[in-house]
């Protein structure tokens, strides 16, 4: 979680200058390039903007070992009484581990990304679990994993 921490100014930036395509022209930021993201957003929003989602982003971590790492040992192990101590064991086992933990992530991930994108003035939600609840309202409680399919095999 701690790294997650430290990395979500890389992954504001990141995430902005991804979704910078899809706003009207006159809504884009127009980064040039990472360095460029940080100093705008700390100049314009103030330092703190540059954690923003960092609970999410932890939240996210932390879902992710839990869903790989358990449900990963978990599954090698009952499947090694049938498939034994094999490659296909691993394969297996990863793929339901992969699934878990996309399952378990990709709430946090839809957050975090809905409040890394908020533009100032414009706070659609109050925090995280403003965020959730919302978009479980606008969209049902499946919109929590909106593009889950994509999400587990890019992960």
């Amino acid at each position: 979680a701690l790294a997650a921490f430290c990395a979500t100014p890389c992954d504001v930036s990141m995430t902005r200058m991804q979704a910078d395509h899809t706003l009207p022209a006159e809504s884009r930021r127009n980064y040039k390039h990472v360095l460029n993201a940080w100093y705008r957003i700390a100049k314009e929003e103030g330092i703190t903007t540059l954690w923003r989602g960092a609970s999410m982003t932890m939240s996210r971590a932390v879902a992710l070992n839990i869903g790989m790492l358990l449900t990963y040992e978990q599954t090698k192990e009952f499947l090694g009484k049938y498939l034994g101590d094999t490659k296909q064991n691993y394969a297996v086992s990863s793929m339901i581990a992969g699934f878990c933990a996309s399952i378990l992530m990709l709430p946090f991930d839809n957050a975090k990304v809905k409040l890394m994108k908020m533009k100032p003035g414009t706070q659609l939600y109050k925090g995280v679990f403003d965020c959730i609840i919302t978009t479980a309202k606008r969209e049902g409680v499946l919109g929590l994993w909106s593009g889950f399919w994509p999400f587990f095999f890019y992960n």
